[in-house]
């Protein structure tokens, strides 16, 4: 006999891709120009007129995948919680929740169908776009095309890591702007926090300024590192090395480790996200805090960061 356990429900996946694929066609829009339309402009063979042609390029795919990279980091940053309160929008109206949860379909399954849908929001154009991105490599002869891979492996992973970050902020409220404003704190709390830190240690103590909270990774409390969209911004993407005479010759990755570690967070943000689901009242619609656990913690950083601020 065939089981009627499933984690997947075909009928909403489709549903939610025709009710929102204008983002869809957004962020394909926005990757087209931000990758392949500029590749395609900076390594024009007509363009450059190098003598040395091959480094001319490879200089220019490195500009290219760099800014790429840190525009899609804020693009996926911003993407992510906006099609995460979109799927699961059902959430923060009372009527609508007791509405979806009287059907028959698990929370399994509109969570893991919910999810499935944003992440593949992303993925899918950035797949698209890397493919696009190789033939505009070959048609202009470029053959450091390796460059688009990391492109794509930096943009799937921030994908991952953010999308989960935003379907654990969206369970932890019953209302929207409270469930963006957890997302937006969850990923900027370690950089407000040393900021304002600092910023008192630096005004009530003679002589010692700021330096030491500064979000520099060699400063001494390792950057940004617990802030992943400052860290993947600033520190994440390729690096070329020169010679004597000013010819590329070598390039490294910056920043691959962080983002490999960073898949774990996520992980556990996703398994927390399901677990804060299984678990959430229907009634909590509409309220700033879901869970009553959480209310003395929403009221501790709520003051820290109010006395530290007004401080």
């Amino acid at each position: 006999m065939r089981s009627k356990t499933s984690f997947f429900n075909r009928t909403i996946f489709m549903k939610n891709i025709l009710r929102f694929w204008p983002m869809w066609i957004l962020y394909l829009a926005v990757l087209f120009f931000s990758l392949p339309v500029s590749l395609y402009l900076r390594t024009n063979p007509q363009r450059l007129h190098a003598a040395n042609l091959a480094e001319a390029q490879l200089r220019e795919v490195v500009t290219c995948v760099n800014w790429g990279t840190t525009a899609n980091f804020v693009y996926i940053f911003v993407m992510a919680i906006v099609l995460v309160l979109l799927i699961f929008s059902y959430l923060y109206s009372a009527r609508s929740c007791n509405m979806m949860h009287a059907l028959p379909v698990s929370r399994k399954e509109l969570f893991v169908t919910g999810y499935l849908n944003a992440l593949l929001f992303l993925v899918v154009p950035q797949v698209l776009m890397f493919l696009i991105s190789l033939i505009v490599c070959i048609l202009n002869r470029v053959t450091c095309v390796e460059y688009l891979l990391y492109w794509l492996i930096f943009s799937v992973i921030a994908s991952f890591l953010f999308v989960s970050g935003a379907v654990f902020a969206a369970m932890l409220s019953g209302n929207v702007i409270a469930a963006l404003i957890y997302y937006v704190a969850g990923n900027l709390i370690y950089v407000a926090a040393r900021a304002l830190i600092g910023g008192v240690i630096s005004a009530v103590c003679y002589g010692m300024g700021d330096f030491f909270f500064s979000m520099t990774p060699g400063n001494g409390v390792g950057g940004s590192v617990l802030s992943p969209i400052v860290y993947l911004v600033g520190h994440v993407g390729v690096a070329l090395q020169n010679g004597a005479d000013g010819i590329a010759l070598a390039s490294s990755i910056t920043g691959m480790k962080i983002m490999l570690l960073y898949l774990i967070p996520a992980a556990l943000l996703l398994i927390f996200a399901a677990v804060l689901y299984q678990k959430r009242q229907l009634e909590c619609a509409g309220d700033i805090v879901a869970y009553r656990w959480m209310n003395p913690v929403f009221r501790w950083v709520v003051a820290f960061f109010a006395g530290v601020g007004l401080g």
